[in-house]
């Protein structure tokens, strides 16, 4: 009967720690849409933060393409907040543009330990 119990309980602890490692990976890869606008994150880092807001509505595509502006990485601008994309995402963000895409899109992206991971980009509508 002592045997049974322990490995109830052993069975139980695994069976938990299986569900809330489950639940903590579905969370993160939970993507929400977002309307905004690219920036690398060279530019977007040597601003001030109270004038960003107009500096972004400036910014141009050809400046974001620039190769030290590339490597740098991009980020979306968005109601007032700047989330940056992780590695990869920035390398697909970089051959959208490079495609033909605006810097005014609409993106699916889902939070990661390196910033967003993108899902999807289109220019915004």
């Amino acid at each position: 009967m002592a045997i049974y119990k322990k490995s109830l309980l052993a069975a139980l602890i695994i069976c938990l720690a299986v569900y809330i490692a489950s639940a903590r990976d579905m969370k993160e890869a939970v993507a929400e849409t977002v309307n905004g606008t690219i920036i690398d994150n060279m530019c977007a880092t040597t601003q001030n933060p109270a004038t960003l807001d107009s500096f972004v509505a400036r910014h141009t595509k050809g400046c974001a393409l620039m190769p030290q502006c590339a490597a740098s990485g991009y980020s979306i601008y968005s109601g007032g907040r700047l989330m940056k994309f992780d590695g990869p995402s920035s390398v697909e963000i970089e051959e959208f543009l490079r495609e033909g895409g605006s810097l005014n899109v609409t993106v699916e992206a889902a939070a990661g330990a390196e910033g967003l991971g993108l899902v999807s980009i289109k220019d915004r509508e």
